[in-house]
């Protein structure tokens, strides 16, 4: 799901493009840009601890990759983890300054910082369990996957 307010692709889109993703990868798993989209498409499922995975592994394989930083730093953001969202916002600009305006301004960190220290919502109740859409990915991600969304949603199903 997309932040709130933004509009992201469709799920099938973005379930599409995990196959098609990991066949690249079985196919070469040096491949840059199948790595990157899989850590997007991750980014845009909410699994953010997995996407930082994908896109550091994306990074290694294509350091000047000035895109892989700022979806990296995004996933950082959502994971409350402000010194490695700055840092790798900090490292896209520095890599393409056009993405400027596509990292989070001084004022809109400040702002998360403040939302991170609160204490974090209580658990929901499992009527309330939002979709997940883990079958996208291979056997091997839906083990970390599968870990990410029970710490996240506990009691409810995948």
């Amino acid at each position: 799901m997309p932040s709130p307010g933004l509009r992201g692709p469709s799920l099938r889109n973005i379930v599409a493009s995990v196959a098609d993703s990991e066949a690249a990868l079985k196919l070469d798993p040096q491949n840059f840009y199948a790595r990157h989209n899989c850590a997007q498409a991750a980014y845009l499922m909410g699994f953010d601890q997995f996407a930082v995975g994908e896109f550091t592994k994306a990074i290694a394989l294509n350091p000047r990759s000035a895109r892989s930083y700022l979806g990296r730093g995004w996933a950082y953001s959502n994971l409350c983890q402000m010194n490695n969202m700055a840092s790798d916002f900090t490292q896209a600009v520095r890599l393409d300054p056009s993405l400027a305006r596509e990292v989070a301004s001084p004022q809109q960190i400040a702002q998360h910082r403040i939302e991170c220290s609160r204490p974090p919502p209580p658990p929901q109740a499992p009527h309330n369990c939002p979709h997940a859409s883990i079958f996208a990915f291979s056997l091997n991600a839906r083990f970390l996957l599968e870990n990410e969304w029970k710490a996240r949603h506990p009691g409810c199903p995948l």
